[in-house]
């Protein structure tokens, strides 16, 4: 089943950005520069019982912010510009080998949703290439707290299923570069690198998403800001980092459409 808010003419705001994007990297900033100011809206995905694919263009967060930009970047360079394709590459990015099946199918880790792109080829991680150090990881604020989720609370077959994901998420290995030591790495990040912020916040990986802009020297982040309730662009990476005592660190993402 699919939620969709669309709006007439939709790619019409989109003409000519592939033709002035030299690369794929730059696509993808062209299409998040196009939501600037949009309003930043928490929970567009929960809209129910029953897990549907929502793509809400008009309110955002983080996270939906860089599953629509993905989508449309893919669907605008593969000249598929149709509503049911933005859906299809959202599905692909959003859920569990690419297909949405029930609620516990949407990767709501943000270390779940980076290990499953990148075994299905969506990503490629150059954390650690470029310097990051191991993320010692126990996620479990899922399980530990079902009261928060409406479709977890009183789901004990969903409850047991979340504890399994959780359980796998902490084999797997990733990396973070810390906070303080981002400026010393930022020559290696590109523009539309997307950037994974990590939590210090009890059992959680992560806990913001956005992407990397470069102009000259300086690095900076875009993204779904829950601070200024809107899509805003931040001067300093690093400044921005720093300024925030719940975050950590960074791990990047190269997107590969």
């Amino acid at each position: 089943m699919i939620f969709l808010l669309f709006i007439f003419s939709f790619f019409t705001q989109f003409d000519g950005i592939k033709e002035n994007s030299k690369n794929d990297a730059e696509l993808i900033i062209n299409i998040a520069k196009t939501q600037l100011g949009k309003e930043y809206v928490g929970g567009t995905l929960d809209t129910g019982f029953i897990e549907n694919c929502v793509f809400n263009y008009e309110g955002l967060d983080c996270v939906t912010f860089v599953e629509n930009t993905l989508a449309i970047a893919k669907s605008i360079k593969n000249n598929d510009t149709t509503e049911e394709s933005i859906i299809k590459n959202i599905e692909n990015t959003r859920y569990r080998d690419g297909k949405l099946t029930d609620y516990i199918s949407r990767l709501h880790y943000t270390g779940d949703w980076i290990n499953d792109n990148i075994r299905r080829n969506n990503l490629k991680d150059i954390t650690k290439e470029i310097g990051g150090i191991k993320l010692n990881q126990n996620v479990n604020f899922m399980s530990s707290h079902p009261q928060y989720y409406k479709q977890l609370k009183d789901n004990e077959t969903f409850q047991k299923q979340i504890k399994e994901v959780e359980s796998q998420i902490n084999k797997h290995d990733l990396f973070y570069i810390p906070k303080d030591k981002v400026n010393k790495s930022k020559s290696k990040i590109q523009s539309g690198d997307i950037i994974c912020i990590t939590t210090n916040i009890k059992g959680l990986d992560y806990s913001h998403l956005g992407f990397a802009i470069r102009e000259g020297d300086k690095l900076k982040l875009i993204h779904a800001s829950s601070t200024k309730m809107q899509v805003t662009i931040e001067n300093d990476l690093q400044t921005y980092l720093m300024s925030v005592k719940n975050h950590k660190g960074i791990t990047i993402l190269r997107p590969i459409l």
